[in-house]
């Protein structure tokens, strides 16, 4: 089975987010890399040859994880989590309640227009947290770094995608309800990720409450 995954770190996460990267290895056969904001590939990849550094330079943002790939599977991930060893293969079990869906871990139940996207995104009786056990419930849009894809919805996925700077979150909910994609969080253990906190000032959590106007825009064009 061809599992691939997409991750797109940023100069001042590195070197922390390799700890990410290589908590998936022997868990995919490549991992689609998208190295924003670097002038080159860091020495520390050279020996990694499943890790594919398919873009370094300009930051494309968080829609920088997903990357044109054949597979079977497709794994978008963050570069601020260290993964389970089990990562993969839990989900492929979970696949099999939910087939042709889109599983995560993380995500949002909102729907409809909102006066406020932070305060509309951050709700706790909307938000499925990864950190806190997800409960099995139908999503409206999928937190894109611990999320799974069958290969052939993805295919399609990519193919409808359009580019946004730090809001894949948003796009990827779109998309999928064109599409007529359900997606399904899915429970895990306690403990199951490890946290690698980034430095201030670069988390899209941090963006966002900057950028509420212009996000709140954003999902107001989105017809969720």
């Amino acid at each position: 089975m061809n599992i691939v995954a997409g991750m797109a770190t940023m100069e001042k996460r590195w070197p922390k987010s390799l700890d990410s990267i290589l908590s998936l290895k022997g868990q995919v056969s490549k991992l689609y890399l998208a190295l924003n904001g670097f002038t080159r590939v860091p020495p520390e990849l050279a020996k990694e040859e499943w890790v594919v550094p398919w873009h370094v330079g300009r930051n494309l943002g968080d829609i920088a994880k997903f990357a044109d790939a054949e597979c079977d599977i497709y794994l978008s991930c963050d570069d601020d989590l260290v993964y389970p060893s089990t990562y993969c293969q839990d989900f492929i079990d979970e696949s099999a309640k939910h087939p042709n869906c889109v599983l995560t871990h993380h995500g949002n139940t909102a729907e409809g227009p909102t006066r406020s996207y932070f305060k509309m995104r951050y709700n706790s009786t909307r938000v499925q947290c990864l950190m806190k056990n997800a409960a099995e419930i139908k999503l409206t849009i999928p937190g894109t770094g611990v999320t799974y894809f069958p290969g052939e919805v993805y295919r399609r996925f990519y193919e409808e995608l359009v580019e946004g700077f730090n809001h894949a979150d948003l796009i990827a909910g779109k998309v999928l309800k064109e599409m007529e994609v359900e997606i399904w969080a899915v429970p895990h253990p306690k403990h199951y990720f490890q946290y690698l906190k980034p430095p201030d000032g670069s988390t899209i959590w941090e963006q966002n409450v900057k950028w509420d106007k212009k996000m709140t825009k954003i999902w107001n064009t989105l017809n969720l």
